[in-house]
């Protein structure tokens, strides 16, 4: 069985490795650390923000690449979720070819 390779958190969606709550997204994590995920700032529980340092703050996630997304952005805001670790910031509705920020490391 290939380990998964993707967990992706929004707070309109929920199957698979994806899910829509914070928490539980973190319990999944905990359980089976992700190389990557994807994680919307708003949701239940647990916002994105919180999961991202949890993800951060464990010894399973600091090489995890984070990307986030949300449907409001100002540019301290994106540079406040850079600066904790994401590795890119993108503003919803998503299109593929522009990413607002991305972290230098």
């Amino acid at each position: 069985m290939m380990p998964n390779s993707l967990l992706c958190v929004s707070e309109s969606h929920s199957y698979g490795d994806i899910d829509n709550d914070g928490q539980k997204a973190w319990e999944l994590f905990q359980r089976d650390p992700f190389p990557v995920v994807l994680t919307d700032l708003e949701m239940p529980n647990m916002g994105g923000t919180a999961l991202l340092e949890h993800i951060r703050n464990s010894p399973a996630g600091r090489a995890t690449r984070v990307l986030t997304m949300s449907g409001s952005c100002d540019t301290l805001s994106v540079g406040d979720i850079l600066g904790r670790g994401a590795f890119l910031f993108l503003q919803k509705p998503i299109h593929p070819c522009l990413p607002i920020g991305r972290s230098v490391n």
